[in-house]
């Protein structure tokens, strides 16, 4: 089964008070895949926001963090492109 890095910041689990029994038992997601649900993650300067595309990502950095890098960024969606070098971008196999 393919899962994304455990490299994001952990936070603090908060307790659900608002939840019904009822809402609990209902289907909340499914399991999918790279094919089915694309995830790319801004990870420049610890940003670690989800995007559904490599376009996306890139939208985002031009207007968030001012750069056109295509590098720092965390997917599970195959080779991306980028410009290597210092920069790190991690797949998952």
């Amino acid at each position: 089964m393919m899962s994304l890095p455990s490299i994001l910041p952990s936070k603090p689990a908060i307790q659900d008070t608002t939840s019904t029994v009822d809402e609990i038992k209902q289907q909340l997601g499914r399991a999918t895949n790279p094919e089915a649900t694309p995830i790319f993650i801004c990870a420049l300067d610890e940003c670690y926001r989800l995007l559904p595309s490599q376009k996306a990502l890139m939208m985002h950095r031009k207007k968030d963090h001012q750069t056109e890098d295509d590098g720092w960024m965390i997917t599970w969606n195959g080779a991306t492109g980028g410009s290597g070098g210092e920069k790190v971008k991690e797949e998952v196999e």
